[in-house]
């Protein structure tokens, strides 16, 4: 996920986007991106809801635990070379309804209690400049 303004041409309350995999039951992925709108509660907490705008096309999930996500530029606001993508980072999210605000466990961080969708510690957010046409691979 990553700040953007654009964002808002699809949900006036939206401030980021995200790209996705979910699993279903049987374990088969599927992707899509959308936009997360966060509202305060209590002045303090940050309560995202993430609406999907729709499949992403190309991407993939390897047996390895390689994840590729694909969106195209037009997708997200047409970000040129050169433009900075801020805040990007990751978060995970269990399976729910985008109207619980629960707080959820993440099956990886078992000692962790995260409310609904809170980054991850394991890495900061960071900016990221769009280079242009050329894939970014590992």
């Amino acid at each position: 996920m990553w700040n953007s303004y654009s964002a808002q041409s699809y949900d006036p309350a939206a401030e980021q986007f995200y790209v996705g995999m979910r699993t279903d039951g049987n374990g088969t992925p599927s992707f899509d991106y959308g936009t997360i709108a966060t509202a305060v509660v209590g002045l303090v907490i940050g309560v995202p809801t993430e609406t999907s705008i729709g499949p992403l096309p190309g991407s993939s999930f390897n047996a390895d635990g390689t994840i590729t996500l694909i969106v195209s530029k037009t997708a997200v606001g047409s970000p040129a070379p050169g433009d900075l993508l801020g805040a990007v980072n990751g978060r995970t999210f269990t399976d729910d309804t985008p109207d619980t605000q629960n707080l959820e466990r993440s099956t990886l961080l078992v000692d962790h209690t995260f409310v609904k969708g809170q980054r991850d510690n394991g890495h900061p957010a960071a900016t990221y400049t769009v280079v242009g046409n050329v894939s970014c691979g590992p």
